[in-house]
């Protein structure tokens, strides 16, 4: 049985960890977390498993290393492994940090870069997966196998288009809050209670994720379905066309993938 190592126990780490327990996949896991508090939770849930306080104990116990550290602590972490990593997995979460960098600082070229979203948190994400050229079939599959306990799994064909889909389902959440806010904001101005347009603007989105999860139509028909000639549905969308909104969307979407890219 294969060993994953989790470096970092955040929300997303932790999330992922849950995500594999529940998926009661055939692997063994360790934790290393810089915070003691933490790790003696992890003792509480009587899970098996072999937490420390120093990564390179978990890395040299573990064939696959998961590093769920913020981006700016990559440097300091690379620079203090003092064991043996030939053979090992590292898989990282991490934002902004390429895989490039990551084979020269970790001294090895069996790297994966992921960009899992925020969904991913409640097992629904969409995360992008890019493996380096020297991971052999079942290391990609024992990856894939991590991945998709947590989220449908992307594979790219290169690392430039980690970058899109940062931009499409990385930054997508935001983008759907947005418009859950912004129909909460209006549903206000005209009288509805705090509570009452929270509610309409959430229902009225989860809803309608349900709806469009559970058929088996695509976006554009289902818009079609809901709106009436001549009706209510039809107004609104025709001010948003006739206002360029779709375009003004996409654009906003190429902007993001454009600092990613400058990130």
């Amino acid at each position: 049985m294969k060993k994953i190592g989790f470096i970092g126990f955040g929300n997303m780490g932790s999330a992922i960890f849950d995500a594999l327990i529940e998926s009661e996949a055939d692997f063994s896991y360790a934790v290393c977390d810089k915070s003691e508090e933490k790790l003696k939770r992890l003792i509480m849930t009587n899970r098996e498993m072999s937490l420390s306080l120093d990564h390179n104990e978990i890395i040299n116990m573990s064939d696959i290393v998961v590093i769920a550290i913020k981006p700016q602590g990559f440097d300091y972490f690379a620079d203090s492994i003092d064991v043996d990593v030939s053979g090992k997995v590292f898989v990282s979460i991490m934002a902004g940090v390429g895989m490039e960098r990551m084979q020269n600082a970790l001294k090895t070229k069996k790297v994966v870069r992921t960009m899992p979203n925020l969904p991913a948190q409640v097992m629904s994400g969409i995360t992008g997966v890019v493996f380096a050229d020297d991971l052999n079939e079942d290391e990609q599959n024992d990856v894939n196998q991590i991945v998709s306990a947590f989220s449908y799994p992307i594979v790219l064909k290169t690392e430039d288009e980690i970058n899109k889909i940062t931009a499409l389902s990385g930054s997508g959440p935001a983008y759907f809050f947005s418009l859950c806010q912004f129909l909460q904001e209006q549903a206000q101005e005209m009288g509805f209670s705090e509570m009452d347009a929270r509610v309409i603007a959430e229902g009225t989105f989860i809803g309608s994720a349900r709806v469009f999860e559970a058929g088996d139509a695509d976006a554009k028909t289902w818009a079609e379905r809901v709106t009436s000639k001549g009706g209510t549905t039809e107004a609104c969308l025709n001010y948003l066309k006739d206002n360029d909104f779709d375009k003004i969307f996409k654009r906003g979407i190429m902007e993001a993938k454009k600092r990613a890219d400058d990130l």
